[in-house]
C-alpha cells in the first residue's frame, strides 16, 4: 500500500525536490513549529531549530516505530523554552515538506509524545514515544470456534423472537439454536456470526483448546481453539 501525503495524494517515489523536515510540539501551553529551516507551512511560521541527524525508523510489524527530535539550542533559546514549559510528555509531529512539488502539502512521518531528554552543548533531543504501540496493548482473547460462542437470544446475538420457517404454521418462535452459520442464517442474525467457517474438525483435532490459568479449557461449543493462547506470548 502507497504512504499517502496529508491530503491523501500517494507519495510521489521519485521525488528529488527540496525536502523539509518539520515537526510540530504541543506542549500545555500551546504548539511550537520547528523546521530544518525557516518556512511558513499550514499558515504557521516554523523556527529553523530542527536538526534532522536521526534516522526515523517505521515498520509494518508489531515493531515499535522509532525516531528522535533534536532541537539546535547553541543560542540557549531553546534551553529557556523548555524550562519555561513542561517539553516531557509533550505531543509531537513529525513530517516531510515536498516543497518543490507543493508547498502546501507534506508526509506525515511519525506521531507520538516526547520523553527522556537528553541536553547537549548545542542541541536537545528527545527520543519519540510512539502515540500507538502495538506491543503494549492488552486485547481480549478470542476462541476460534466452528459454531456460535454467544448465549442465544443474548445481546451479542441479539435474535428476537421470529417464527420458525422449518415449520411456520405453528406460528412458534425459535426456541433453541443449533449454533451453526446456516441456522444463524435462518434467524437473520448472520451479520452478528462469531464462529470461523473454515475451521475444520481436523485443524480443531490439531490444534486443541489451550488451558486458562484456572486449568479448564475455556467453553469452545463445537470444537473450537484459541490460537491466540497457543501461538500469542502472553
Amino acid at each position: 500500500m502507497p504512504r499517502k501525503l496529508v491530503n491523501g495524494a500517494d507519495f510521489p517515489s521519485g521525488y528529488r525536490g527540496r525536502l523539509i523536515r518539520l515537526a510540530e510540539v504541543t506542549t500545555e501551553v500551546g504548539t511550537h513549529y520547528f523546521a530544518t529551516e525557516r518556512v511558513s507551512f499550514g499558515g504557521n511560521l516554523h523556527r529553523p531549530w530542527l536538526v534532522a541527524n536521526e534516522p526515523i525508523r517505521r515498520h509494518r510489524s508489531l515493531q515499535v516505530d522509532s525516531a528522535m527530535l533534536s532541537l539546535q539550542n547553541a543560542d540557549r533559546q531553546m534551553e529557556a523554552l523548555i524550562f519555561s514549559e513542561q517539553f516531557e510528555g509533550a505531543k509531537v509531529k513529525l513530517l516531510d515538506l515536498l516543497y518543490d512539488l507543493d508547498p502546501a502539502n507534506a508526509l506525515e512521518l511519525v506521531r507520538g509524545v516526547l520523553s527522556d531528554r537528553e541536553m547537549a552543548e548545542a542541541t536537545v533531543e528527545w527520543s519519540i514515544v510512539p502515540t500507538w504501540d502495538a506491543t503494549s496493548v492488552e486485547a481480549p482473547r478470542r476462541v476460534f470456534s466452528r459454531t456460535c460462542t454467544f448465549r442465544f437470544k443474548g445481546a451479542e446475538c441479539g435474535y428476537v423472537d421470529g417464527v420458525d420457517p422449518d415449520d411456520p404454521g405453528t406460528g412458534l418462535p425459535f426456541v433453541v439454536c443449533p449454533k451453526d452459520f446456516a441456522a444463524c442464517q435462518a434467524r437473520g442474525r448472520k451479520h452478528r456470526y462469531p464462529g470461523f467457517i473454515h475451521v475444520t474438525r481436523e485443524l480443531s483435532a490439531t490444534f486443541p483448546p489451550a488451558e486458562s490459568i484456572g486449568g479448564q479449557a475455556p467453553n469452545t461449543v463445537g470444537g473450537g481453539f484459541d490460537w491466540r493462547n497457543r501461538f500469542m506470548p502472553s
